[in-house]
């Protein structure tokens, strides 16, 4: 089964979602003495081969405008030369050491790559689903701590709604460290939906058209969020 998203490796989406994604895991980190919990709804894989060879500018292009993103662009830039992309999944490895993973992939081969890249990098995700409706019915125990989620839907995110706000309602306190970035694309203004139980939001979002983001934050984190994130070009919501 041939996935599409290997043409869209590196591409201005994936500038800003990555870009955006390595600061909040930073402020997450930075946050909590305790490892994070990190949450994908479509994973991908960890590296793939860049699709856009245009890369190099368009970074260039949003580093002069917001310096913030020059800790994405030194890493990603160590793998692009090597022709290769350092996806989501992977960036959240880097930048959240001991970090515990719950990860969705619904494409099979593309699941069989990612279970070869983990384990090459010797880790080994607390689950590895293939529908991220199915972590609506996961049971979570232990301690609470800080959380980062990235919900990529590829289609509207309230789709995945009701299992983005099972695992906030189990992983994340509201006064947990904690950030949920959703990604969308989409030619038309995106309705977000309401922030799940214990998040504010959406506390900053970005309109690229067809490239649409936005990010919910725990009290603890909102400001930090939308300080960081107003830093890379998003728009900074008050939300009560």
């Amino acid at each position: 089964m041939e996935n599409e998203q290997y043409g869209n490796v590196g591409d201005l989406g994936d500038i800003l979602k990555h870009g955006a994604l390595v600061e909040l895991a930073v402020m997450t980190n930075t946050q909590d003495s305790r490892p994070v919990t990190y949450i994908e709804t479509n994973t991908f894989i960890l590296r793939a081969p860049v699709a856009n060879k245009n890369w190099q500018e368009e970074v260039a292009v949003e580093l002069s405008s917001w310096p913030r993103y020059q800790r994405y662009y030194e890493r990603e830039v160590r793998e692009v030369r090597e022709g290769n992309y350092r996806c989501s999944c992977g960036l959240a490895l880097d930048f959240l050491p001991g970090a515990t993973l719950y990860l969705a992939e619904n494409n099979p081969p593309t699941r069989a790559i990612l279970q070869e890249q983990l384990a090459a990098e010797s880790v080994t995700p607390a689950r590895l689903v293939s529908e991220a409706q199915s972590f609506a019915k996961v049971e979570f125990s232990g301690e609470l701590g800080p959380l980062l989620m990235l919900v990529d839907p590829f289609d509207r995110p309230q789709a995945y709604w009701k299992a983005v706000s099972n695992l906030t309602s189990a992983l994340c306190g509201p006064q947990e460290a904690g950030a949920i970035e959703v990604f969308q694309y989409d030619e038309q203004p995106v309705d977000w939906p309401e922030a799940p139980l214990g998040f504010l939001g959406p506390v900053a979002s970005i309109d690229r058209t067809p490239f649409q983001l936005a990010v919910y934050a725990t009290a603890v984190s909102a400001d930090h969020a939308r300080s960081v994130l107003s830093q890379m070009g998003w728009s900074a919501h008050a939300v009560s």
